[in-house]
């Protein structure tokens, strides 16, 4: 039998499939130098980066926190508050330009009824999770109250929103906003990432098919639900099509060499081992 390397021998960077190591890496690289306009002059985003106004966050997971923040100042349980809750979903609703009937309805609900129509649970306590939503709940209901597909297919994106977590969002002002999303070995996501949910949401609401790209979905996040002036940046192992995808390689070929001595042996490991050489 042949000689096997201890696995205690093996360098996990060589084998490590996960994109999280390179987007740590890209995230540390983008805070060097004039790495951020370099990696935004590659997408063909030339906005102006004020470093007093810009700040950048890995695993953006606004909507969640935000929610977790309304319950925490009301001293509620952590997930569902009531007053701050309510006044966050209406105008959530108001922004997305639901129908008047719609609104109307849901402003009339008291808390343990909106559950019930939303989540299928009746909870008084406080407004359920909004990521917790489910479609053969509300779908039916929207309609009831005189709402259309279009209705139903914003509140599913609006639950969507709750579960949407970008890589990176680069924030350069407090209007402008990217969403980086890095992809290696997996394929993007499509939400719902269920089957069986995607049929569930196609009967209740036929507009949708087969539900929505992950990068669509935080487009639709960053603008229809927070307001924001946005661009994408999508980061792929193989060379992809789009006018906002990117290699690894070519991305980090784009950065400034001289900030490659800020990384540590094991990050120039992962990069090095797992970025395809020009032209392969």
């Amino acid at each position: 039998m042949p000689n096997q390397t201890p696995l205690s021998a093996l360098p996990y960077g060589t084998t490590n499939r996960s994109e999280a190591a390179l987007v740590a890496t890209l995230y540390y690289l983008l805070h060097q130098g004039d790495n951020l306009r370099l990696f935004l002059d590659h997408f063909g985003i030339n906005w102006p980066i004020n470093w007093a106004e810009t700040a950048i966050y890995p695993e953006y997971a606004f909507l969640r926190d935000h929610w977790m923040s309304l319950a925490r100042q009301e001293g509620k349980s952590k997930t569902q508050p009531t007053a701050l809750g309510r006044s966050f979903l209406i105008s959530a609703f108001t922004r997305l330009s639901m129908s008047s009937s719609v609104i109307e309805w849901a402003q009339s609900l008291s808390i343990s009824h909106f559950n019930l129509h939303f989540a299928g649970r009746g909870s008084p306590g406080g407004y359920i999770y909004p990521g917790d939503w489910r479609v053969e709940c509300y779908g039916p209901s929207i309609r009831d109250a005189g709402g259309q597909d279009s209705d139903i297919r914003s509140v599913y994106l609006l639950k969507a929103s709750f579960h949407a977590r970008p890589d990176l969002v680069i924030h350069l002002s407090p209007e402008h906003a990217i969403a980086v999303e890095a992809k290696l070995e997996s394929p993007e996501a499509r939400h719902p990432r269920d089957k069986f949910d995607r049929q569930v949401l196609r009967e209740h609401c036929p507009i949708i098919q087969d539900g929505f790209l992950q990068t669509k979905l935080y487009e639709w996040l960053l603008d229809a639900v927070m307001g924001y002036s946005h661009s994408r940046a999508f980061i792929v192992r193989a060379k992809g099509e789009g006018a906002n995808t990117r290699t690894w390689n070519s991305v980090m070929s784009t950065l400034d060499k001289a900030t490659f001595s800020l990384l540590k042996p094991y990050q120039l490991q992962q990069v090095t081992s797992f970025l395809p050489k020009e032209g392969s």
